[in-house]
């Protein structure tokens, strides 16, 4: 970034020798992200490539002026502010500069300028370059808001889309009273109109005359005319169809079958399967997600269970064979991909690692030479390396600060036309309790119904090979924060949606409770877990689909605001994903526990120039007594809304019926709409909270792959694939009786609904016993697996028997496969613990009111439950029966292989750890080679 003595308007110029040839501007317009070294002034040339594709080189020039002792400066509030930034432009509206600035409490001697810019045209703005010229060093903070360093060279944009917005960041010294900054936005225009692919369940044609979805539980694809809004034709596509690609000429679809492991491959036009693809022809197991590359000659597939990305090729003939296989990590599940087709990012569904030292991530893979370029790692800020930063903030050390807060159930990575930012759906593990009480219980200090919001990640997407972390610069708005605790946390950015409330006196003001991390960017109101991540044209707006919450918001993609109090409640159960036809007027929204789809108005973001291009929604922060989740600060932040609309500016304005009758028994179907939902508006039996569902933390109907604090102590998430029934007595102490006993049980104590009918338990209680599905093991070595059946049989079998290989003793009388008559099994393997280091450090809870903070520590590892416990004596819920705290009940091993953490408490993050542990603490004198043959076999349950 060159620095030189201020400039006005009478200095800038309008043309100058560009040195570049029509070929070379091809050349350099096709390279992805590469960033020219000098500004190129505008030329009336354009480049005709053989492929038809129109290249013209452009400059534009303003001068920006920053005031930084501006009055609407001087206030608590701490949103960017437009007044003190007054742009003059020297070239056509076709290319504009917006400013938006703050001062910052933690950094006085600077000011944060927000620059926005905007391309108004029909055309992509690619390899964009923006110098700046003033009087002071500036600092550029786009991507580390700690950065101290004077910016050298310009700022770098590799694409804008086509009325795309693009923000860059820099520090200005508060010193000098008026900036003035020279700036020069140099690169070339395309008309290119290659898009980012996300994998969905849903897709409109290129052409927009139909929209084509997968119905994964009545095996079909159906396909709806947009001209008429009704459904045309169903097609069979077996083994649980679950995400469609389109070539771009969109002639052929492709499809996933997570079962069956398949990719069916559709004629379009002809309605006709053309081809299969399976494991013979060396796909790997549960493909789950496929997305097209620009030229539709290469498609990619995650593989949920072989752990691999498979890439697919087109041959002359038009069929697709599997060229390359690429081994990514576990649980790989949703796609995105880039425009130019250069770069893939992969979600990983769960975390890896124990609860002291765990983490979640994104594979970020080079496609030109299939590679994995680098893994973006969102660290568990409760992790002990992490608890460092806290230790010396607050003194305390760091082994006592430990607790479990790793993100969890990424559902995919979501890129925005222009693919600079992806937004990544998913959850962070709350340290908070998951509190169950009496219904007329209320203890000062103690939540209920509150499991975990919908969380927003966001990465640094711009290519495989320099994809990040974003980190948070919004943490430098806090005025309490430590500065040296911010620069050595490095805190991710993300969205977190909370409860928020009034605040008293305050029309229109809401504190926003309960966020680990409370910024600007938290939403204005609570939501459940969400799923999918769509954008409106130019990437102005994202659309937020709550699979629990049965909810759509909506935010400026390009500040990361929510956009209304509240959300928009949709008609259907459970939204797995949306598709907008091309102009963005509508958006075809597909459920995954309602048979239609809902079609939303989306006419008021269709058009981008009409939307501000950038939205803050004015908040302070406030000094409170009150004690705070957060470890951030004391404050609480206050938003001010009076000027934000109760609702999104979308309508649902019609359903489309796909399939004339539900393929799933009504009960069962009703069962599994209340395991996933979690609306108090539409279900106030079940849930009190959109945050608590039975499928928060069982994913359908898996595990979430950590710990929590339970009211029976911390205990990891189990997995119910392939049902409860007959695994006898549930929970790991064995403290619940059956589904239905459960199920009573859960919904008014720990989800806090007032009471779900009878039906309705049966319905819950049904699905949780016989209706979940299981998943597909892993390829596992046969002859070894046998030798290990051999050995189980001898030294496990009789504490994990049956076929569900547990410890619950089933009996057979009871109608959902639960215990009753008999005990379970309960056996100490030396696994006990006062303190698994889950929730949150004592350092905080003591600060809570009586009783809270007694019983946070009663919480903390193992305690006897029964009729003494005090826990139950306080919050009266239902009386456990009479277990030792060193007491645990064998689990199912149903699908063991599938878990991040192993026993009650997350100690191990492999089987061949646990092996080790129960060979020693037991005495099973089990070689090293008999423990990898019952490890192999152990695979196949």
């Amino acid at each position: 970034m060159r620095q030189s003595a201020k400039t006005n308007l009478n200095g800038f110029k309008s043309g100058g020798k560009s040195g570049l040839s029509a070929l070379a501007l091809v050349i350099l317009a096709i390279l992805p992200s590469f960033a020219f070294g000098r500004a190129r002034p505008p030329s009336a040339l354009a480049a005709m490539g053989s492929s038809g594709l129109s290249i013209e080189a452009f400059a534009a020039q303003a001068m920006l002026t920053v005031a930084t002792d501006h009055p609407s400066l001087q206030t608590t509030q701490r949103q960017p502010r437009s007044e003190p930034v007054t742009v003059v432009l020297s070239s056509p509206q076709e290319w504009r500069i917006e400013g938006r600035v703050k001062t910052l409490p933690t950094l006085p001697e600077w000011v944060w300028l927000d620059l926005y810019v905007v391309n108004s045209t029909n055309k992509q703005a690619r390899n964009i370059e923006v110098s700046l010229e003033s009087s002071l060093p500036v600092i550029d903070v786009s991507d580390d808001p700690f950065a101290t360093e004077p910016a050298q060279g310009a700022l770098q944009i590799p694409t804008i889309a086509p009325h795309g917005v693009a923000q860059r960041s820099v520090l200005l010294s508060s010193k000098l009273k008026t900036h003035e900054i020279r700036i020069t936005t140099s690169g070339v225009w395309t008309n290119e109109r290659q898009l980012e692919v996300n994998s969905s369940p849903i897709v409109v044609t290129p052409d927009g005359q139909e929209v084509w979805a997968a119905l994964a539980d009545a095996n079909a694809v159906t396909v709806v005319d947009t001209a008429t809004n009704q459904s045309t034709q169903s097609i069979s596509v077996d083994g649980y169809p679950t995400s469609l690609a389109i070539t771009p000429d969109g002639r052929t679809v492709l499809v996933t079958s997570a079962r069956s492991n398949q990719v069916t491959v559709i004629d379009r036009a002809a309605r006709r399967i053309v081809q299969t693809l399976g494991e013979g022809q060396g796909l790997g197991r549960e493909p789950r997600h496929i997305v097209m590359g620009p030229d539709g000659n290469k498609a990619y597939v995650s593989e949920y269970v072989s752990d691999r990305i498979a890439q697919l090729q087109r041959s002359p003939d038009g069929t697709f064979q599997v060229v390359s296989s690429l081994g990514v990590g576990r649980r790989p599940l949703g796609m995105s991909l880039s425009a130019d087709g250069s770069s893939l990012f992969v979600s990983h569904f769960l975390p890896r690692g124990t609860s002291s030292d765990n983490e979640t991530w994104v594979s970020a893979i080079d496609t030109a030479s299939f590679a994995s370029a680098r893994e973006v790692v969102w660290r568990d800020i409760g992790n002990l390396q992490e608890a460092e930063c806290l230790s010396k903030k607050i003194g305390a050390p760091a082994d006592q600060l430990q607790f479990e807060g790793v993100g969890t159930q990424l559902a995919g990575v979501f890129l925005p036309p222009g693919g600079e930012m992806g937004w990544i759906p998913g959850l962070r593990t709350g340290p908070v309790a998951i509190w169950e009480s009496a219904p007329d219980r209320r203890i000062p200090g103690v939540g209920r119904a509150t499991f975990s919001p919908a969380f927003l990640f966001f990465m640094r997407a711009q290519n495989a090979a320099s994809a990040a972390i974003k980190l948070n610069p919004q943490v430098l708005d806090v005025p309490d924060a430590s500065l040296d605790f911010l620069r050595c946390a490095k805190l991710d950015y993300d969205t977190e949606s909370v409860v928020a409330t009034k605040v008293p006196g305050e029309e229109n003001a809401i504190f926003s409770n309960g966020a680990a991390v409370p910024t600007s960017a938290t939403a204005l109101s609570e939501t459940g877990v969400a799923r999918f991540v769509a954008f409106t044209p130019g990437g102005r707006r994202a659309l937020v689909l709550s699979h629990s919450a049965d909810e759509l918001q909506v935010f400026d993609a390009v500040t990361q605001q929510n956009l209304s109090r509240r959300n928009l409640r949709l008609t259907g159960s459970n939204p797995l994903g949306m598709a907008l036809l091309p102009d963005g007027s509508k958006g075809y929204v597909l459920y995954e526990n309602s048979m239609f789809l809902s079609v939303l108005d989306l006419s008021a973001y269709a058009s981008p120039e009409r939307l501000p291009v950038a939205t803050h929604v004015p908040f302070e922060y406030r000094r409170t007594d009150n004690p705070n989740n957060s470890f951030l600060t004391e404050s609480r932040l206050v938003r001010f809304i009076a000027d934000v609309p109760e609702l999104p500016e979308v309508r649902e304005i019609a359903q489309i019926t796909l399939l004339a009758q539900d393929p799933m028994p009504a009960q069962v179907r009703r069962g599994k709409t209340l395991f996933q939902s979690s609306n108090p508006e539409k279900y106030p039996e079940l849930s009190t909270s959109r945050q608590s569902s039975c499928g928060t933390c069982h994913p359908s109907g898996g595990h979430d792959g950590t710990v929590w604090g339970t009211m029976e102590g911390e205990r990891r998430t189990m997995s119910l694939y392939g049902g409860v029934a007959g695994r006898g007595w549930l929970h790991q102490s064995g403290t619940h009786t059956d589904a239905l006993e459960f199920a009573e049980i859960i919904v008014p104590e720990r989800l806090g609904g007032s009471g779900l009918n009878h039906d309705d338990y049966t319905a819950l209680a049904e699905y949780l016993s016989r209706h979940i599905p299981t998943l597909q093991g892993p390829k596992v070595d046969a002859v070894r697996a046998a030798r290990g059946q051999v050995l189980f049989q001898q030294a496990c079998a009789s504490c994990h028997a049956g076929p569900s290989y547990s410890g619950g003793m089933p009996d057979p009388e009871n109608k959902w496969g639960g215990g009753g008559t008999n005990a379970p099994i309960l056996v100490d393997v030396g696994t006990t613990t006062s303190n698994a280091r889950v929730l949150i450090p004592s350092f905080f809870t003591q600060r809570l009111p009586s009783p809270a903070r007694e019983i946070y520590d009663l919480l903390r590892g193992d305690r006897d439950l029964g009729s003494t416990d005090p826990v139950q004596e306080i919050l009266g819920f239902r009386p456990r029966p009479d277990r030792k705290r060193n007491e645990i009940r064998p689990p199912s091993l149903n699908g063991v292989w599938d878990y991040t953490v192993f026993f009650h408490d997350g100690r191990y993050d492999n089987l061949d750890d646990v092996m080790q542990h129960l060979n020693q603490s037991l005495g099973l004198g089990l070689s090293a080679e008999d423990l990898a043959d019952v490890t192999e076999y152990v695979k196949t349950l």
